[in-house]
């Protein structure tokens, strides 16, 4: 079960991870760390939730959404800006990667929230204990995808605009499905 709640949850991530990966092939290290630093937070929102789900509504989190689309609108200007000419190099940091996988992960605290409430704390150390395995694994097939040479090429031309979009259409997502503007579920 641990596996089918995370790949249902964790696809996105690992289009995203793909595409750090692709586009950033020699710092593995500072993104599989914000995978991990990333992934915990939310488990960690995941955790409190199941002791506070009445005080934190769905549509609050959805708000997380504007997290991706302000990354995604400055990954656009970069990628913008360097078709004028030199820019300065596009960072990547463990926090970098880290906000982005929190803020993508708003459907995860929302299946999280009551999966943890439902579980015994057995079930929910076995959970987690999956949900690490399961992080690395994620994490390697990501790294071997963007490690494609034909990936890393296309992650050079077309990463910054290709993440860009991407990034904003997930926290367009994240704000309608969470609730957060008044449309889609919040259950």
């Amino acid at each position: 079960m641990s596996a089918a709640i995370f790949a249902a949850t964790n696809a996105d991530g690992l289009l995203l991870l793909t595409v750090f990966f692709g586009h950033h092939p020699r710092r593995r290290a500072q993104i599989v760390a914000g995978q991990f630093a990333g992934f915990a937070g939310i488990v960690a929102i995941g955790l409190g939730g199941r002791l506070a789900t009445a005080f934190v509504p769905l549509p609050l989190l959805g708000w997380l959404g504007l997290l991706p689309i302000g990354l995604g609108l400055h990954q656009l200007w970069v990628a913008r800006a360097r078709r004028r000419g030199p820019v300065a190099a596009d960072q990547l940091s463990v926090l970098r990667v880290a906000t982005v996988v929190f803020a993508s992960g708003a459907d995860n605290i929302a299946v999280y929230i009551p999966l943890f409430a439902a579980s015994s704390v057995l079930q929910l150390a076995v959970m987690l204990a999956s949900f690490a395995v399961l992080c690395a694994a994620l994490c390697a097939l990501a790294g071997g995808l963007g490690g494609h040479p034909r990936i890393q090429d296309a992650m050079r031309r077309f990463g910054p605009r290709l993440s860009g979009a991407f990034l904003i259409s997930l926290g367009i997502y994240i704000l309608w499905s969470s609730g957060a503007l008044g449309a889609g579920t919040s259950g």
